[in-house]
């Protein structure tokens, strides 16, 4: 503790008896004075932290609601991020093929339209010529458990490939059409349904992607049994010569057909294959697009077939009348669907028509799911063959009937 004269105010040393500054004695304990360790508070000071003691309890008060709803926000984006994940994982199904010569093949799809249409690669269907060589029932379509990703319900779906353009993509797409019904006699779904779709995310429009952006792989590969759904996640390692991407991303046999979103849920592509380097390797994704590209050209590539302005001559025979209505025997395809030498799935498939292609029907087998049509194809020549009764439009359907 520092001492001072009272006199001057010089500092003090305690042994001393008189101030140098200005000879005054200091023997007596009066004489001196200690230094404060606090400064003396000045009535402007006093106000200062009176007005903050009042306004404290506001203060405390915002910064709590502050907290309050800082937590409710996270909370609720979390819950929002749980229910997108979920979503999202509905829409990727377990593709299983059997080619008519009993080997297996498969991979991974997402559901595009709620009525079970499914974007895949082509490579994992099974074929010759690029027609697809499956068994009549077709290829078994798995939706997983979004909790788990543990197979749900089972259906069938029939495979379309464009001739040249799937190929050149690897690009396919499926159909679902039937339910699977096991040895017990239960059934693994219902029919029809509202399929699950993948949508992107909110933030979407306009997003485009970059090197070091997140991805998420959705798919079934063999590492993981192949039977359940997997996720993994990477990066956008590098962009490929050939338009393709290149992500760390783990994906393997099973992953092809899946799909590829960013950290915003966006839709990126098609995991599709892996490069394999010395000592590492990397995931190939066919991007948006180049998806875009192939279903561009193929309605470019079939214009002509698709939408031939038939003529009203039909010669209906097998027990049809014509009623008068000119446009009684024109039907209209509801759905993608091949065009059989035969009326039956064991057939040979001659190629294939588009949704909202038109075409005579002059015939009907005695089953009644099979009709016989005269489509054209690509340079107008008529052809003959047959389509499945379901595969036109109800109204055509009912009017026919």
């Amino acid at each position: 503790m520092n001492m001072f004269c009272k006199n001057c105010g010089e500092k003090l040393k305690k042994s001393i008896l008189f101030c140098k500054n200005c000879g005054q004695g200091v023997s007596t304990e009066s004489n001196f004075v200690a230094d404060q360790t606090e400064p003396v508070k000045s009535n402007e000071s006093k106000e200062h932290e009176s007005n903050f003691k009042k306004f404290l309890p506001l203060i405390v008060g915002a910064l709590f609601l502050i907290v309050i709803f800082y937590f409710a926000f996270d909370n609720t984006s979390s819950d929002n991020k749980i229910n997108n994940s979920q979503n999202i994982a509905r829409s990727v199904v377990n593709i299983l093929c059997t080619s008519n010569g009993g080997e297996d093949s498969g991979g991974s799809g997402t559901i595009i339209t709620e009525d079970g249409l499914i974007l895949t690669n082509a490579h994992i269907i099974p074929q010759i010529n690029e027609i697809p060589n499956i068994s009549d029932e077709g290829c078994l379509i798995i939706l997983p458990d979004e909790l788990t990703g543990q197979p749900k319900e089972i259906y069938y779906g029939t495979p379309e490939i464009t001739k040249g353009l799937s190929k050149d993509y690897d690009i396919a797409i499926l159909q679902i059409t039937s339910v699977f019904i096991d040895e017990d006699g239960k059934s693994w779904g219902t029919l029809p349904n509202t399929f699950p779709i993948f949508q992107d995310g909110s933030n979407c429009e306009g997003e485009y992607i970059k090197l070091g952006d997140s991805v998420r792989i959705y798919g079934y590969p063999v590492t993981s049994g192949g039977y359940n759904l997997t996720i993994t996640d990477g990066i956008v390692s590098s962009f490929n010569d050939d338009g393709t991407i290149l992500t760390s991303a783990k994906i393997d046999s099973g992953n092809s057909g899946g799909l590829a979103i960013d950290q915003d849920n966006c839709f990126i592509g098609i995991p599709s294959a892996i490069i394999e380097g010395n000592y590492q390797n990397l995931g190939v994704i066919i991007p948006l697009n180049l998806i875009d590209d192939f279903i561009n050209e193929v309605p470019a590539q079939t214009n002509t077939e698709y939408q031939e302005k038939i003529t009203d001559d039909a010669n209906p025979y097998y027990g049809l009348q014509d009623n008068g209505g000119s446009n009684k025997f024109i039907g209209t395809l509801a759905k993608p669907t091949p065009l059989y030498d035969c009326p039956s799935l064991d057939c040979e498939i001659i190629r294939y028509y588009a949704e909202t292609a038109v075409m005579k029907i002059v015939g009907l087998d005695t089953s009644g799911q099979w009709y016989e049509v005269k489509p054209h194809d690509d340079y107008g020549n008529e052809l003959d063959g047959w389509i499945q009764y379901n595969r036109f439009t109800e109204d055509f359907r009912n009017d026919f009937n």
